[in-house]
């Protein structure tokens, strides 16, 4: 079976980059705002992917409107001062999408992030001008799973879905993919098991993007 594709579209968080640190530093921020008890990175981690309703929610078992709106608050200031700083791109991304632009793959990223600040980390990252299009959620009414970000990038880089796949770590991801039509290639960089994303039927699960490559390559051998 072919896995050739004219475009691969990416999650940024757990697929790109690691951003448990900015999780971590202003959830403890509003936390601390609202005089509750902080929580360790590993908590933290596990929100990476969720909104920041879901976070307040997951963090503190609450569920006091006021506070989560204080909670929201601090955690976006809190974002706009540390993400660049504080985000980890993976080592292997530059050469992993060198190596896709050299077959004429297009490269995109859909995230739950501001586009700005996305565009701040790759560039800190040296990595502007990298991917083709960037579509965050300030540009969109509904964050995936809602799949209007990958519908975006797809419109906006003149693609199909037959000839797109989206690379992602989550559950959201691979329910993104799927209501978008195209096809989800998992990976393991992420806190989401392995046996979540083999229940979405993808075309593959990789250890990482940086293997994305050579399994272009062996399927079209």
């Amino acid at each position: 079976m072919s896995h050739s594709a004219r475009a691969i579209l990416f999650s940024f968080d757990f697929a790109l980059a690691d951003s448990s640190r900015v999780s971590a530093a202003c959830i403890n921020r509003a936390l601390t705002a609202l005089d509750l008890p902080r929580v360790s990175m590993r908590q933290a981690s596990g929100t990476v992917n969720l909104s920041l309703d879901e976070t307040y929610h997951a963090i503190t078992g609450r569920s006091i409107p006021g506070e989560a709106r204080t909670f929201k608050k601090v955690f976006r200031e809190c974002a706009l001062e540390v993400m660049v700083p504080l985000t980890d791109v993976f080592p292997y991304v530059l050469d992993m999408a060198l190596a896709l632009k050299e077959r004429d793959i297009k490269l995109a990223i859909v995230t739950r992030k501001e586009r700005d600040l996305v565009l701040g980390v790759l560039q800190e990252a040296e990595l502007s001008g990298i991917f083709d299009v960037i579509v965050g959620r300030d540009e969109l009414d509904r964050p995936k799973p809602d799949p209007t970000g990958i519908l975006v990038a797809m419109e906006r880089l003149g693609v199909d879905a037959v000839d797109t796949i989206f690379v992602g770590d989550s559950t959201v991801d691979a329910e993104a993919s799927q209501a978008a039509g195209v096809r989800f290639v998992g990976v393991l960089t992420g806190t989401t098991p392995e046996d979540d994303l083999v229940a979405y039927q993808p075309e593959a699960i990789l250890h990482s993007v940086a293997d994305l490559p050579a399994w272009l390559d062996c399927s079209l051998s």
